[in-house]
This record gives structure tokens, sequence and C-alpha cells, in this order.
């Protein structure tokens, strides 16, 4: 369309000049509160609603050429001022702003379904000091400025307050500048004289359809009164507003200026960061509240129980029949700020995790995720698009027909006595009382599975992070986790796991003496056998083996298993992960067959097999009386 400036629709007798960051509805707000007019009169003058036509809602992403040209003459502001004033601008760092016409009658934004709901364009939220101005005579007359970056919807906080943003009236709890009319701004049949920019523009009546009276009657509540006790922030303990603001920070960052976010350990760009920040909050969504796990010490996850809740409950019910689409998959983060907050969060904290962790976690929620209807076709249409490292991290666990959960991915979410300080990398004792047969894997590996899933118990984290606490990380990675998944085709024996793995935790909450394997773990872990202890031994199994030869070199050997064996008795650890013993340069597999030899000749029959059978039980007294010394302190 194009239009010219006529005379008698020239330029307007005063103007103002855009305050940072100002949206365009606000601009024409505070410039009718400036002239005395209607917003709607407003919009006529300055060329945004020729005639009757409304004012579509597509200006707030941006002005076609020649609207915007028509515009900064009649208002008097710069070219970059008008582009400044919508939110077009921030498309190149914001996919959801990346609208070509054509993606836009599609509701497809950078090409990705659905992306279009992650702007708010039927309402906003604010922050009441900023509406108040900064003090200055303008903006004491007109008040602050209502900021474009509060309609995106990871946007949450104030950074510059300290505060969660508002989203609706404190008086009518309508949403902020809603239209009544989803294809229009608010303001195209806005012809109210007089009320104030941050005054509360909603009709009184609750009907779907308001009168003609109504109309007449806003709300007129103030919103940038400050409500330091309904507000969303006088709810929210100080020490979790400290984390979420942080993260506000970067991503406002992200948005105003060229920013690199990390992600699983790698730097991308702002509109890469938010398409994966997308995937994550559909995922905590849709696998809630096996998501919860993945949770930091600091996040109210309550706020998103309530939130997932109405959602799905939402999505149960009918219209004329039919369901309502689930928003839990499909829709944007809520535009309530204190959901969206502990979900931005959330994801955020996934995201900043490294690539094995992350992996773990995310696999695990997608386990989950997968008896979601209508998640197979969210995954889809998302997974293009995310980085190569969120892609890497999700691959092995692509979408398959929807199927009950795993037993692993339903742990309780509990508070236990007992810590991974507790829990040993080889619980042989636990195992064998509670295990009669191994369900089809070798001993070692089933002790390995049950200690690190009574850690995810204990911590509430992802299985990768639970083997880290237990120094098992490079034996998970190479083969517990595929034998887990293999363990999972097992429904039965995968049951058998998991009630002896709840037995084993509520042995352990009734243990009145817990003992501390970490500690044990740490003094030994450049722990090397002394070598007069050594050498005691030595003499006592050549008195009473006078007729077994001793080789050159046989000591420094026994030195060496010797001490990887105490080490295991003491800590009850797995021999494919041994401590680092000081001035011996054997790798971790010659330290582990060195062990492995010596409790196979224990095995022998004849003088050599005695021999070795006596060094074993010596090995284990030795041990004893030192595990007794390292719990004493």
């Amino acid at each position: 369309m194009t239009s010219t400036v006529s005379s008698s629709r020239g330029v307007l007798p005063r103007s103002l000049t855009p305050l940072p960051q100002e949206h365009l509805p606000g601009f024409l707000l505070r410039l009718a509160h400036r002239l005395d007019l209607s917003p709607s009169r407003v919009a006529v003058l300055t060329g945004l609603k020729p005639g009757n036509k409304p004012v579509p809602f597509e200006y707030l992403l941006g002005l076609p050429p020649s609207a915007a040209a028509e515009f900064a003459h009649r208002t008097r502001v710069s070219a970059s001022e008008t582009a400044e004033l919508c939110l077009g601008s921030l498309g190149p760092r914001y996919p959801a702003l990346d609208l070509t016409e054509e993606r836009l009658l599609r509701r497809q934004a950078h090409g990705v379904r659905g992306m279009t709901r992650w702007v708010l364009t039927q309402s906003t939220r604010y922050c009441p000091r900023c509406l108040a101005g900064d003090g200055s005579a303008i903006q004491q007359a007109h008040g602050g400025a209502w900021q474009r970056l509060w309609r995106l919807a990871p946007v949450f906080a104030c950074t510059t307050h300290r505060c969660l943003l508002e989203h609706e009236c404190p008086r009518c709890h309508r949403p902020a500048q809603s239209s009544a009319r989803p294809s229009t701004l608010f303001l195209a049949y806005d012809q109210r004289v007089g009320l104030h920019p941050a005054q509360c523009r909603a009709p009184l009546s609750a009907r779907g359809r308001s009168s003609r009276r109504d109309r007449a009657r806003p709300c007129g509540a103030r919103l940038d009164r400050v409500n330091p006790t309904n507000g969303p922030t006088g709810t929210i303990a100080a020490n979790e507003l400290k984390h979420l603001l942080a993260i506000q920070h970067r991503m406002t960052c992200l948005l105003l200026g060229p920013q690199q976010a990390r992600c699983l350990g790698q730097l991308v760009e702002a509109g890469q960061y938010f398409l994966d920040l997308r995937l994550a909050i559909g995922l905590i969504r849709a696998s809630w509240p096996a998501a919860g796990q993945s949770a930091p010490a600091w996040l109210t996850t309550e706020v998103i129980d309530d939130h997932v809740r109405q959602q799905h409950d939402l999505a149960r019910t009918t219209s004329n029949g039919r369901h309502t689409k689930d928003m839990t998959l499909h829709g944007g983060p809520p535009v309530d700020t204190g959901a969206c907050a502990r979900l931005v969060g959330l994801a955020d904290h996934i995201l900043a995790q490294d690539p094995t962790t992350a992996s773990d976690w995310l696999q695990g929620m997608l386990d989950q995720a997968r008896t979601r209807p209508g998640w197979h076709a969210f995954f889809r249409a998302c997974l293009p698009h995310t980085s190569t490292a969120v892609r890497a991290a999700i691959t092995p666990a692509r979408p398959r027909a929807s199927r009950a959960p795993s037993p692993l991915t339903r742990l309780p979410r509990k508070v236990h006595r007992f810590t991974s300080r507790h829990i040993p990398q080889q619980p042989t004792a636990w195992v064998e009382r509670h295990f009669p047969a191994p369900l089809g894997m070798a001993p070692e590996v089933l002790g390995r599975i049950v200690a690190v899933s009574l850690a995810v118990q204990a911590e509430h984290c992802g299985r990768q992070a639970a083997a880290g606490m237990l120094g098992l990380t490079a034996v998970w990675q190479r083969s517990d986790r595929h034998d887990l998944r293999v363990l999972r085709s097992r429904p039965a024996d995968l049951e058998v796991l998991m009630a002896g793995i709840d037995a084993i935790a509520d042995d352990l909450d009734a243990c009145q003496r817990l003992i501390d394997y970490q500690r044990r773990r740490e003094v030994l872990s450049t722990w090397f056998m002394p070598e007069m202890d050594l050498r005691r031994l030595a003499l006592v199994l050549q008195s009473q083996h006078d007729d077994v030869p001793i080789t050159v070199g046989w000591e420094f050997d026994l030195q060496r298993a010797a001490s990887v064996l105490i080490w295991r008795e003491v800590t009850c650890g797995d021999l494919t992960a041994p401590p680092h013993i000081r001035d011996d340069q054997q790798t971790r597999l010659q330290r582990e067959q060195h062990a492995r030899d010596l409790l196979r000749k224990a095995q022998a029959d004849g003088e050599i097999g005695a021999l070795y059978r006596d060094l074993i039980g010596y090995l284990h007294l030795y041990a004893t009386f030192l595990a007794t010394a390292i719990d004493r302190g």
C-alpha cells in the first residue's frame, strides 16, 4: 500500500523524542497524551490507520517502507528512530522476529512453525518503576517508556529495578495492553481522551463482548504504582531472584548486542541459543516432573508444577466437542513471569552444563516426553533448527512411538539421609543381599549401576553427573550406560532392579552410622602401601612359604597390586577406576591388571595358591585397620 502526506494531514504540531527501547504502541500513547487526543486519532494522523481500517498487529514488528516514511515525516522522528520503535530490528538475534510476508501468513518465524508465539502480540509485560519514568520533566508529564523487549517471551525481569515484570492489571487482572481483536493493535479503536499512558485501558465489563457504554468506562488503574506484596517479586526468595536476574542480564545482552552464548560447552550465536532454549523449555514441560531432577537448588520448582498442571488441565478441556491444542508443547513461555522465569532459568541451567551431563539429563527427559500427545511432531519441527551441540546430545534418543516411561525416569524426589558421599563404587554386600541373581549382567556392572542409581536418588541429578560424583565417569561412558539401556528392554528385570535400589535406599535411611566412602576415596586417592609395611609382609610370607621361590622384582609388583587391592577393600572401589599411585607411571589398565592377576593366583592349587590366599588374608586385616584409622580422622 502506498500513501502520501497531504497538506491537510501533514506534520503534527508537537511530537516526542522516542525513549530508549520504547515500543510503537507506548510511543503513540505518550504522543496522544501530549496532544490531548485519543490513541485512535493519533494513529490516523500519523498515517498508521488510513480511514476506518484497523492498525494491523504486524506493525508491532515493522512498518512497510511507505508507512514508515510517512510516520517519520509526520512525527518528525528519524528513519532509524522509527525502525527502532518496532521489534523487527531485533530479528537477526531473535528468530521469532525473523519474518517474511509469507512466513507471517503461515505464522512461521525463521521458517519454524509456532515460533511466532515467542512474541507477545496480544498483550505485554511491564515494570511499574520504568513506567513511572526517570524523574525528568517530560517523563513526569507523560510517563516512562513501554519497552519493546517486554513483548519478547524470555524477557521476564527488569534488571534496572531488580524485579520480575508484571503482566496484568492489579485491579481488573486483565493483561496489559490487551487487544479485543487478535489481528489488530489495542489502540486501533481506543477513542478515549485524557487517560495517562500508564493507565489500564481494559473495559470494566467482564463479558466476552463489551457494550459501547462499557468501552467508554476503562478500568483506569495506574500500572506505574509499585505493589511490593502482590506482585511476582514479592513472593520470590532473594537468592533465587539474584540468579534469575543474572540470567536475564545475559539474555538482554544477547538481544541488544553482538554477543554469543555458551551452549553445552560451545559458543553459539544469539539466535541459535534461543532456538535451543525453545526446545529445552518444551522438553521440560513435556517431561515434567522428571525434568525437575535437573533443577538447581536455588530454583522454586513448585511454580513450574502449578503451571504445567494448568496447561494439562487446559489440554483436557473440550470446546464444541473438540480438544483444545496442547499449549504445554506448542505455546511459548507463559505470560506469567513467575512461571516463565523458572522455566527459562531451568532451561538455561541445562544448556549451561557440559555435554555429557546435559546429554544424560536430556535423554532421561526424552524418555518421559515421548508419552505426551503431539511430542513427536513438536520434536521433529524443532530438532533441525537446534545447534550441533544439542543435536549431538539428544540424537541417540530420536523420538519413537509412544511407550510407557522407564521406571528409571520416575525416581522419587525424596530427601534421603544419605548422600553420594555414603555410596561406594562397588556396593557388593548390598547387591548380594538384595539381588540373588545378577539380572543378566556381570556383577561388577550391576554394582556400578546400583551405585549410580543411588547417587541419583540422593542428589536429584542425572546419571552422568552421579557417575562423576562417584569417580566412575570413564567406565559409565564407556560401557555401563549402554548396559543400562539394554536392561530397559527387559521390563521384568528393570522392575527388579528398581525395587532392589529402593530397598537399599530404605536400609541406608534407617542406618544409624553411615560410612563416608567419599572421604576414604579422597584420603587414598594417591596412596601407596609404605615400603616398610610391604617388607614386613614379605618376610612373614617367606617364613610361612619358604619352599616357594621369590623372583627378582616380586616385591615391587606386590606393592602395586597390594596398594590397589587395599584401596578397593577400604573404599569398596571399582577396579576399573583405581587411584593414581604416586611415583608409579603405570596406566590405569596396568594397575587394574596387576590386581586381577593377584586375585586369580589366589584361586590356584598348590603352594602358589596358598601363598596368595595368605597374602589376601593379610591385606584384608591391613585394610580393616586402615579404614578404621581413616574414619576416626
